[in-house]
């Protein structure tokens, strides 16, 4: 991922905008040329701009997004998921690593601990 923002800064990469709540730049048509990255990369914006995990849970259930989708943007985050998974566990985990493990470490680093 440094790689990525260092490719960015140094001008060999760009930017590419995606209104997210456009349904017509955002489609399940798996038919779509560039389906898997396009999309994928698109619901990881998303959901890297989530700051709770009830938000979170809420945008992985709206999009009704298919246990491929989810699967796909789990690998991402080095989460392990398979097909014998349901999507709500797949969802859960994908809250979990992201959201929910920043929300628990701000949680203890604002703890006092009384000595």
């Amino acid at each position: 991922m440094k790689k990525k923002y260092q490719k960015l800064i140094s001008g060999k990469a760009k930017l590419e905008f995606v209104d997210l709540e456009n349904s017509d730049e955002i489609s399940n048509d798996k038919t779509s040329e560039n389906y898997d990255m396009e999309l994928i990369n698109a619901h990881i914006r998303k959901i890297e701009s989530m700051r709770t995990e009830e938000s979170l849970r809420q945008y992985l259930s709206d999009k009704s997004m298919n246990k491929d989708i989810l699967i796909r943007i789990a690998k991402n985050y080095n989460i392990s998921a398979s097909k014998k998974y349901n999507e709500k566990t797949i969802a859960d985990k994908i809250v979990n690593t992201t959201v929910g493990l920043a929300t628990r470490s701000k949680a203890i680093r604002n703890t006092k601990l009384k000595r």
